[in-house]
């Protein structure tokens, strides 16, 4: 089964590229993806206690701190071409101009509401022809699978876009 930095790197044209990962996690895909060397990747995570709802906890502050450091660790190899943007998406997605992204990949807050809100704040943020894509599309081993797909295709039918649907649960929209 493809990785989903798979299907991203897949998509990406020739020469230089500029991407963001929001929701790094420990690294894995970023690393994955800064493997190719003409990539510029900002990482964008609070690695922050992760709760989904009240008692649901998916990282504590700990476990968040040590994948930070896996994340970094991972991808050292590259130090001169990722950002570390620790901040919420939403406020992350402000520190960039419209337009100037190859890619936004969203994987942080599964929820609809933050689903729906991610693709409203990285939408502007990739040029003409670039990919705005995501994780976890219906995928039913996880809590809030469901809702990504909802979000996305409400956005998928408002804005007219066509969906691509790839290995690893990833979901594409071209711009």
């Amino acid at each position: 089964m493809a990785h989903r930095s798979d299907e991203i790197l897949q998509r990406l044209p020739l020469g230089p590229v500029t991407g963001t990962e929001i929701g790094v996690f420990s690294g894995a895909t970023s690393a994955r993806l800064l493997k190719r060397d003409d990539l510029r990747l900002y990482m964008v995570d609070t690695w922050t206690q992760f709760v989904i709802e009240p008692g649901v906890v998916i990282a504590t502050a700990e476990e968040q701190r040590k994948n930070y450091l896996e994340a970094m660790s991972a991808t050292d190899f590259a130090s001169t071409r990722r950002e570390i943007v620790e901040l919420p998406s939403l406020e992350a997605a402000r520190q960039f101009r419209d337009g100037t992204l190859d890619f936004a990949f969203i994987d942080a807050d599964h929820s609809y509401a933050a689903v729906k809100a991610d693709i409203a704040a990285w939408r502007p943020k990739v040029a003409a022809g670039g990919w705005l894509c995501g994780h976890d599309y219906n995928n039913t081993e996880y809590p809030f699978g469901k809702e990504v797909k909802r979000a996305v295709d409400e956005a998928v039918a408002l804005f007219g876009w066509t969906l691509e649907l790839g290995g690893d649960l990833t979901w594409f929209v071209k711009l």
